[in-house]
Order: structure tokens, then sequence, then C-alpha cells
């Protein structure tokens, strides 16, 4: 017989650290996975449009660009560490251990990477945005 997981309050430090590292790590600590998916898609998306748009090719787009990613970590960390104070006790799932967040964060490099390459110039015209 399985006995139950234990049951632990969420650390909003933690929290908040977990998705500054990521966005969506926050919140799959604090047991939200579906906000986990939400957070990561919109930027996975975002940063796939960015590309397709060539918002990239200017200073301009990449301030766009830059703004919208700030924008989007300030929400999540917030989202996050919120949360983790909102929540008195939490019943851990199996992904709530050091090897599912390392997966998580994996998977997302690797999503992240794919996008990248097929999606944004190469990165070796960005240097000449950001001399003056």
């Amino acid at each position: 017989m399985r006995s139950p997981s234990p049951v632990r309050a969420r650390n909003p430090l933690t929290a908040g650290l977990l998705s500054l590292a990521g966005n969506g790590m926050g919140q799959l600590y604090n047991g939200q996975p579906g906000l986990t998916a939400l957070f990561y898609g919109l930027e996975a998306g975002f940063m796939f449009a960015t590309g397709m748009a060539g918002l990239l090719d200017s200073r301009e787009g990449l301030g766009v660009f830059l703004g919208v990613e700030l924008l989007l970590k300030i929400v999540a960390v917030s989202q996050a560490v919120l949360a983790a104070r909102a929540r008195r006790a939490y019943r851990l799932r199996p992904y709530n251990r050091w090897q599912g967040y390392a997966l998580f964060y994996l998977f997302a490099l690797l999503v992240t990477g794919v996008v990248v390459a097929t999606s944004w110039p190469p990165l070796a015209s960005l240097p000449g945005l950001l001399r003056p």
C-alpha cells in the first residue's frame, strides 16, 4: 500500500527564484501545471513570433522583444510568489522533486533552442544591432 505524499507549505522565495530561472518553473513548484504550460507557452510562442516577424532586425524591435520578455518575467515571478504565499498546505505530486524541475528545465531549453534555431536570424547579425 502506498503512503500518501507529504503535505508541505510552499516557500514564496523558492517559487520566485524558480520562476526567475525559467517561466513556469515557479508555477510547477506550486502545483499549477496548467499555468506552467501557459507561461512557458507564452514565452516560446512570443519568441517564435518575434523571430518570424523579423523584430530582431532593428534596435526598436529588439527593445520591444526585451520589454515584453521583461514584463512576462515580472508577471510569472509575481504570480508564483503570490500563489506560494496563499497556499498554506500542498500535497506534493510526483513532479515536485528536483528531478521533475530538472526535466522541465531541460525540456524548456530544448524547445527554446528549436524555436530560436528555426525562427530567429543568425546570431552573427545581432551584435550589429547593439553598436551605437
